[in-house]
């Protein structure tokens, strides 16, 4: 995992990131970084704050957001939608032709509102104040047309009519109109896009469904679009307050299935109908249990820590981010030495521990976290050499970017690999084809070659135990059959 931190356009400053990458950051999430303009964002934008991230020795990890005025027709399901969605795809293009891996969004016209205080209450911990929300005291009146998102002004649109109810089936079908067009460019620079849930998560606000407040919710957004750029950015904070959820359960059930894309990382005080925004230490999560099932599920990606309390500070903002990430420092470690000794003791083992279970599917999900946990440092490879791109920021040429999916498919191979056990030995070696020839050419070309071989080495590790395990299997197998043949019965297959 990565320590990251969110910057909206007021903070984005050298001073921040230089105060980002100090309290040990290693990437950035930038919060709808640009104005409106002309209805696309460019690559010469992306690079400019991608270059300026990296002076301070910080990987911009992802976006957050498209401007309001550039998706409120695809949302709303207006005229000038398909235009929208062509700009949304060239931004999204431009976005990846830079590297940068993830793009969240807020599928939604109301975004986040709905609580009730937020500032001068003193209710949270040393009187600081803190975001409350309570079910029954939400102002469910119709949005104006022109506060479509939150704490915005289009002023293209009406100044009198309101926005329109939606059903779910309407929203449904505007949310697989957004996906469908654009998973497969996100696809092609092996970019996730990450749907942010519905905060808060109640099913209807100002007349609108919300479709993301529920595990299920979530569930169904993944079905919706079968891709791997279809993740989620998982508002840990927002999904800790849904109706009846057991935040742990879920944090283990999108880690394992790769479906994350990034992480905000913040406490609550309960669950709806009415909770409050806390300190990271000081709500009903037990944070340090949820770092360790991100790293024992093998996420590899960018943890940040979203909101914070308003404190009695002279820049509360920068106060609270340096107490969350100090925390979130703190425990990092531990969580990810756990889940390391955890994925690497004994993947055999576990293959031959559960080889008769009922539930194939619980079964196979297990395997393939202890075998993802054990390769959690591949991805730290490529993190680390996107970090070492050429001066100007840049892919150095297409042959690096084909490398890095090389690798990271070579990892997804032998993580499926780990789900089974009739895998030959002649097909470990073809999925070992791919690395190599990334080692060939990382070496050829002097770029962290180090990196890549103990990466590579570690992968040739997990292989080796699950071989292992395989023979193991079959000797067992033939065990049972030789012994039921001296008794005269028939014995496994």
């Amino acid at each position: 995992m990565k320590l990251g931190l969110a910057m909206h356009p007021e903070k984005w400053s050298d001073r921040h990131l230089a105060m980002a990458r100090q309290l040990g950051c290693e990437t950035v999430i930038a919060w709808v970084p640009f104005g409106a303009g002309d209805g696309v964002w460019h690559a010469e934008d992306f690079e400019r704050i991608f270059l300026q991230a990296k002076k301070h020795g910080l990987v911009l990890e992802g976006i957050e957001n498209f401007h309001p005025q550039h998706v409120d027709h695809v949302v709303l399901d207006e005229p000038g939608k398909d235009e929208q969605m062509a700009n949304l795809v060239r931004t999204v293009s431009n976005a990846g032709e830079v590297g940068i891996k993830c793009f969240g969004y807020n599928f939604s016209c109301c975004g986040v509102q709905g609580y009730y205080s937020e500032v001068n209450n003193g209710d949270g911990r040393g009187a600081a104040a803190i975001k409350k929300f309570d079910e029954d005291k939400v102002d469910h009146s119709p949005l104006p047309s022109r506060r479509f998102w939150f704490n915005t002004e289009i002023e293209r649109r009406s100044a009198v009519d309101v926005l329109p109810p939606t059903t779910p089936e309407q929203h449904w079908g505007r949310l697989r109109y957004f996906l469908e067009n654009l998973c497969p460019v996100a696809e092609k620079y092996g970019m996730k896009l990450c749907a942010h849930p519905d905060d808060p998560p109640i099913e209807y606000l100002k007349g609108t469904f919300r479709p993301l407040t529920s595990v299920e919710g979530m569930r169904q957004l993944l079905k919706l679009v079968d891709s791997p750029a279809n993740c989620l950015e998982f508002c840990q904070g927002t999904i800790s307050t849904m109706r009846g959820v057991d935040v742990y359960a879920a944090i283990e059930e999108f880690a394992s299935s790769g479906r994350i894309g990034y992480v905000h990382f913040r406490n609550t005080s309960g669950t709806l109908p009415r909770y409050s925004e806390v300190f990271i230490d000081d709500g009903y999560v037990d944070m340090k249990r949820t770092m360790a099932i991100y790293a024992k599920c093998g996420f590899d990606g960018t943890v940040i820590p979203d909101h914070t309390p308003r404190l009695d500070a002279a820049d509360w903002w920068e106060t609270g981010m340096a107490f969350a990430l100090g925390y979130m420092r703190g425990i990092m470690p531990s969580a990810c030495r756990a889940s390391e000794a955890h994925g690497q003791a004994a993947v055999g083992e576990e293959l031959l521990q559960l080889r008769d279970a009922d539930d194939v599917e619980v079964e196979d999900r297990r395997r393939e976290q202890h075998v993802g946990a054990g390769l959690g440092g591949l991805r730290e490879v490529l993190h680390r050499a996107r970090a070492a791109r050429g001066d100007d920021g840049r892919v150095r040429d297409l042959a690096d970017l084909a490398d890095e999916r090389e690798v990271v498919a070579g990892a997804d191979a032998v993580r499926r690999l780990g789900c089974r056990q009739d895998a030959g030995d002649a097909e470990v070696v073809d999925l070992l084809r791919p690395l190599d020839r990334v080692l060939a050419r990382r070496r050829a070309a002097a770029v962290d070659v180090d990196l890549v071989a103990r990466g590579h080495r570690r992968v040739l590790g997990d292989v080796d135990r699950h071989r292992h395990a395989v023979r193991a299997e079959r000797a067992h197998h033939l065990a049972d059959h030789l012994g039921a043949a001296e008794h005269g019965g028939g014995g496994r297959p």
